[in-house]
């Protein structure tokens, strides 16, 4: 994969009542796929040629964006303030596959250039409320996209789409920030709302998988974060989430393929996190110091698929819960960690593919 990306901002200070921020964007990205399936016997020698290549094919995309964004805030008074923001995408994108060499199942592929180009328009809006110096409320709605595509397919079957279009987002969060006790506790609390429309996801047509836009998602979720400092050099944190991720619509080809509907969770989405973490600052002669700190971690289980998949069949990821220890020397400026992570070596399984891996040992002891 090749990539080139440029960005530049320019960032007003406070103008009166408003404040800017503008800037370009710009990423250019290209990739190469290459896809081989040999086939052999049951011995593992291969088959005589040409039944010893089943697919041998390339694919090239490239792809191409610039971007013009701005925000402007204006102050009602020194304590409220809303902020809008805009940002415009245009994207260009180029594939191809096939070509000389290439077979699919045997049979020769030809070259196929796919193109697509899109503008896609974002949102920003944000309002911002501090009753007191200590304590910071906001609202803010924004939206963002995932580029959509050509179909890599020359000649899709009837029912399934030439193009795939871009997926959306919107998210909606409600948060408060607050200081207590001259900066003690600090808290941090958000409730959010995500809908997620025109997700894309692989379709069944015809018995042929495709890209499709294919479903609707609605992701309700809270977050809270406490910090305290009891004493100097003390810093005690407790981070907790909740999120409830599902599909609130699927298309009847993508049902068939991935066997999701209507009201499943979100694969590999834990309902409830949570992370405490302690760190200790030790002061020493000539401003060096000491540092101790750890982190306990906690993720809940959560399904490893959609419920109806054949090939792909629906788990529970187990919970997982972890310690890390860290230790370090500051010195002149100089700063040496040692860290351990997983102190107590916990089996952490984040795929299906580790839960099946997982299962064929115990099925085999159980037939012998």
């Amino acid at each position: 994969m090749d990539k080139f990306t440029a960005e530049a901002r320019l960032v007003s200070e406070r103008l009166g009542r408003f404040e800017f921020l503008a800037g370009l964007f710009y990423t250019d990205e290209s990739n190469t796929y290459r896809a081989n399936l040999f086939i052999a016997d049951s011995t593992g020698t291969p088959l005589a040629s040409p039944f010893d290549v089943l697919v041998r094919t390339t694919t090239s995309s490239d792809y191409k964006e610039l971007a013009g964004y701005g925000n402007l805030t204006f102050y009602f008074t020194d304590n409220f303030d809303v902020t809008g923001g805009i940002r415009v995408a245009r994207n260009e994108q180029k594939a191809q596959t096939g070509g000389p060499n290439s077979v699919v199942f045997y049979r020769p592929r030809a070259i196929a250039n796919f193109e697509f180009e899109d503008t896609v328009t974002t949102w920003l809006g944000t309002v911002r409320w501090r009753p007191t110096p200590d304590i910071s409320t906001f609202l803010r709605a924004a939206s963002g996209f995932r580029p959509g595509g050509p179909q890599n397919n020359p000649a899709p079957p009837p029912g399934a789409q030439t193009t795939i279009r871009p997926d959306s987002v919107w998210n909606y969060e409600a948060g408060v920030r607050a200081t207590v006790l001259e900066g003690t506790f600090n808290i941090n609390a958000s409730i959010y709302r995500i809908d997620w429309t025109d997700i894309q996801l692989q379709g069944l047509f015809n018995n042929i998988v495709l890209q499709a836009n294919g479903g609707a998602a609605r992701v309700d979720g809270a977050e809270m974060e406490v910090v305290a400092r009891p004493v100097t050099g003390l810093t005690l944190a407790a981070n907790a989430g909740y999120t409830n991720a599902r599909i609130t619509e699927v298309d009847a080809g993508v049902s068939a393929n991935i066997g999701a509907v209507a009201g499943d969770p979100l694969p590999l989405t834990p309902e409830f996190t949570l992370a405490l973490i302690g760190d200790y600052r030790l002061p020493l002669a000539n401003g060096n110091e000491l540092s101790f700190g750890s982190t306990l971690r906690f993720r809940s289980d959560m399904p490893s698929s959609y419920s109806n998949t054949v090939l792909n069949p629906n788990m529970k990821v187990p919970s997982a819960t972890t310690l890390d220890l860290r230790a370090g020397i500051n010195l002149s400026g100089f700063e040496v960690q040692a860290r351990v992570e997983n102190l107590f070596n916990a089996l952490i399984i984040n795929t299906l593919a580790a839960l099946i891996h997982r299962r064929w040992p115990e099925g085999l002891a159980g037939v012998a």
